[in-house]
C-alpha cells in the first residue's frame, strides 16, 4: 500500500534516495532512473545489494545523523525511520544537502492511535516485535520540517485498513479512510514536504 502510495506521486525514471532502505524493495518499487539506498545496517545492505543488482541502483552502508549526501535528487523517502532517530532536526537538515527546488521528501510513521493495538499485536505473537521508537504526531514532524527549512505541501493518514484483501483494502482505504473521523485514523501518517529556497 504504502509503495502504491509512493508511486501515485513519484514518476518513474525520477532520482530517488531512499534514507532507512532495508532490504531496498520500496526504492526498486518506484522504477527510478536513479535510485541510492542507505541503510544503517550493513546487514541489510549486503542484502539490498545481493537482492537487487540493476545498475541503475546503488546500496551503502551510512548514517543520517551525521552524513549527507552532496547530490540531488528528485525524490527523498524516509520510509516509517523517524521514530528510530535521536535528533530528528539535524538529520532533517542534513537531508537538505540532497534537495534541488523541485525536490519532495515522503515522510511516512506510524499513528499513535495505533499504539495500544501493536502494543497488544506484539503480545499476542501476531506482529513482529520492534525497537523502541519514538511514536510522533503529525504536528511534531511538521514543526522539526519547518524548523528544518522545509514547508508542508501535503500530510495525512493512510491505510485505515492495511491488509492485502481484495475489495475491501481498496473500499476503507480510499473511500472510508476519507470520511470526516475517519480520514485521522490510518495507520500511517504520510507527509510531503518540499525545501524552502531563497529567492
Amino acid at each position: 500500500q504504502i509503495l502504491r502510495k509512493l508511486r501515485h506521486h513519484i514518476r518513474p525514471g525520477a532520482r530517488v534516495l531512499e534514507w532507512g532502505c532495508g532490504r531496498g524493495d520500496l526504492l526498486a518499487g518506484l522504477d527510478p532512473a536513479k535510485g541510492v539506498g542507505v541503510d544503517l545496517s550493513p546487514k541489510m545492505v549486503a542484502q539490498a545489494k545481493a537482492k537487487n543488482t540493476a545498475e541503475h541502483l546503488e546500496f551503502r552502508e551510512g548514517n543520517l545523523h551525521d552524513q549527507a549526501i552532496n547530490e540531488e535528487f528528485d525524490a527523498i523517502v524516509m520510509d516509517y525511520m523517524c521514530g528510530y532517530l535521536t535528533d530528528i532536526q539535524q538529520c532533517f537538515e542534513n537531508v537538505r544537502a540532497s534537495c534541488h527546488p523541485r525536490t519532495r521528501v515522503y515522510i511516512t510513521s506510524l499513528n499513535n492511535l495505533w499504539k495500544p493495538f501493536f502494543w497488544l499485536g506484539q503480545k499476542l505473537g501476531i506482529v513482529l516485535k520492534q525497537p523502541a521508537s519514538n511514536w510522533l504526531t503529525t504536528d511534531d514532524l511538521v514543526n522539526l520540517l519547518e524548523l528544518s527549512g522545509f514547508e508542508i505541501v501535503k500530510k495525512s493518514s493512510e491505510q485505515i485498513f492495511p491488509f492485502k484483501i481484495p475489495l475491501l483494502d481498496g473500499f476503507f482505504n480510499n473511500f472510508v479512510g476519507r470520511l470526516p473521523f475517519f480520514r485521522h485514523m490510518g495507520v500511517s501518517l504520510f507527509i510531503i514536504a518540499r525545501p524552502v529556497m531563497k529567492p
